[in-house]
């Protein structure tokens, strides 16, 4: 798939200076692999992901779904959740720290029909229970899409009584029988580049849902 491999490129480069990326070596690979396995045993959830990384950014993908998940290879902010929605594995998070933000995204299984718009709703619906109002940005911001992934909504935002300084942003996205969506909050300073980043996740991730659910 040369779309998600140009994503991953881009993935691994800071959104302001982003030259052509020389490939990875065979000890970045070797330690991205090593991150991976050491996130799957930490998690007890190799009966869920497999490692797939085969460059210098640790990769796993959720098995039953085809969720991909991608990692700092330092470690740090690297995060997998089952939750006991349903059979194991039916409802999963992944997520990492990077550009200042973190980043997570969810595969659940649903148990009945679901639009990306009602998802996009129940995710938006679950932040505001926590934070109260949102407040939409109105900036300019790019949306990524492929002839083969599935729609992805977003939402782009502040939470009216915290801290203005603070970015958020939603996306959701339906596949098959896989509800995906994803939650990034970073610093205002930091919230073109991480919404940069989180794009692509997202588009990466989605595509190979969309792949293994045509199948």
């Amino acid at each position: 798939m040369r779309r998600l491999a140009i994503i991953l490129a881009a993935l691994a480069i800071p959104v302001c200076a982003r030259p052509q990326p020389a490939p990875p070596t065979a000890l970045q690979v070797a330690a991205a692999r090593a991150e991976a396995d050491s996130i799957l045993a930490k998690t007890g959830t190799g009966d869920l992901f497999e490692n797939i990384t085969d460059g210098e950014i640790p990769q796993l993908r959720h098995r039953a779904s085809g969720m991909v998940c991608f990692f700092n290879a330092d470690g740090v902010g690297n995060s997998i959740f089952v939750y006991p929605n349903g059979p194991r594995g039916d409802d999963v998070s992944c997520g990492r720290n990077i550009a200042g933000a973190a980043i997570t995204q969810y595969a659940t299984r649903a148990p009945r029909p679901v639009t990306a718009t009602q998802l996009l709703a129940s995710v938006l619906s679950e932040i505001r229970s926590v934070h109260g109002e949102l407040v939409p940005d109105r900036g300019e911001w790019r949306n990524m899409s492929a002839p083969t992934a599935p729609e992805i909504l977003r939402a782009r935002f502040t939470y009216a009584k915290g801290d203005p300084q603070v970015f958020s942003r939603a996306a959701a996205a339906v596949a098959g029988q896989w509800l995906i969506s994803q939650r990034l909050t970073a610093p205002r300073d930091k919230a073109r580049d991480a919404d940069f980043i989180a794009e692509a996740t997202m588009l990466a991730a989605t595509l190979k849902v969309a792949e293994d659910a045509s199948k």
